[in-house]
């Protein structure tokens, strides 16, 4: 079976080009610049993503595509890029996906979408989005224009994810690996809050799972939500560092962050944001293959030998 992965040289790219081999599908890696992918039957570079008619050739006799190519870490300022990748290259590749016909459509959203504050609670399917920053809104953006183009033509699944991790993971979670191998005391000791993560490995199973399981939108993490200071603590464990936690009031650390102008940072290590899965695990009987255990160990193998070259 000819399957696409757009967005195929990420972070998750590979990894799901990678299982997707493994499952015996037919690979075709789409990617903005021509390297080589690991899993990939081919491998076809889409210079602008925003350009429908060579999607059409691409998607021509694929019975699935994986649209993962998006943008995430830039600064609110460039939020046209965000605009012109995640929003207007989406609707692209769902336009090109009605005209090739193919037999569904698989789209990596973001928890994003809900908002950056889950309370007390977790975020479910039902919860009403309300993103607060670019990049959640071009993604919930993203999920409105596929569904509305692709309409009843053929079945859609959309993966909302909270954090990812894993081997050559970047951004937020490896500065934060950084800062516990560097024994720099963090003042989060007191903190209390929830938040959901996913190890790519888990990850990758859930959106090819999805791709022949029921249509709709599904919330996925590792099932093990964790505080800032548990996951620091575990981070430690694992490196064999002692965590530096100083326990300063919650309250404080905001005043201090909004003072600072430095608010929504902040926000990412003290706040909570957690996801309801109970969806996938009851429609598709999904169940992980990796715990969160499995997957910090080997993120933690990864950085560590990645440290000694």
């Amino acid at each position: 079976m000819k399957v696409v992965v757009t967005g195929a040289s990420g972070f998750v790219g590979n990894v799901l080009c990678r299982r997707l081999a493994e499952c015996g599908f037919e690979v075709t890696a789409a990617v903005r610049r021509k390297v080589d992918v690991p899993g990939a039957f081919s491998v076809a570079a889409i210079e602008e993503i925003g350009d429908e008619e060579r999607w059409v050739d691409l998607f021509k006799g694929a019975a699935i595509v994986f649209h993962l190519a998006a943008m995430a870490h830039i600064r609110a300022a460039h939020d046209d890029l965000l605009r012109l990748v995640n929003v207007r290259g989406s609707a692209a590749v769902a336009r090109a996906s009605v005209r090739a016909g193919i037999g569904r459509l698989v789209f990596l959203s973001s928890a994003k979408v809900y908002g950056e504050d889950s309370g007390n609670g977790a975020f479910c399917e039902e919860d009403p989005p309300a993103p607060e920053d670019g990049y959640g809104t071009s993604k919930l953006d993203a999920e409105q224009h596929i569904l509305q183009t692709v309409g009843d033509r053929f079945p859609v699944s959309i993966v909302r994810s909270p954090l990812v991790y894993g081997p050559f993971v970047r951004a937020n979670f490896l500065e934060l690996m950084k800062l516990v191998d560097g024994r720099i005391p963090l003042p989060l000791g007191a903190v209390r809050n929830r938040r959901s993560l996913i190890f790519v490995g888990n990850l990758a199973d859930a959106i090819i799972r999805l791709s022949t399981g029921s249509a709709g939108i599904y919330n996925v993490s590792d099932g093990q939500d964790m505080s800032t200071p548990e996951l620091i603590r575990n981070l430690a464990m694992l490196m064999n560092r002692r965590p530096l936690l100083v326990p300063i009031p919650a309250a404080f650390l905001n005043a201090a962050a909004r003072l600072g102008g430095v608010s929504k940072a902040a926000r990412k290590l003290i706040g909570s944001l957690a996801l309801d899965t109970t969806k996938i695990e009851t429609d598709l009987k999904w169940v992980r293959p990796f715990t969160s255990t499995a997957g910090l160990q080997e993120t933690v193998k990864w950085y560590q030998g990645r440290a000694t070259k």
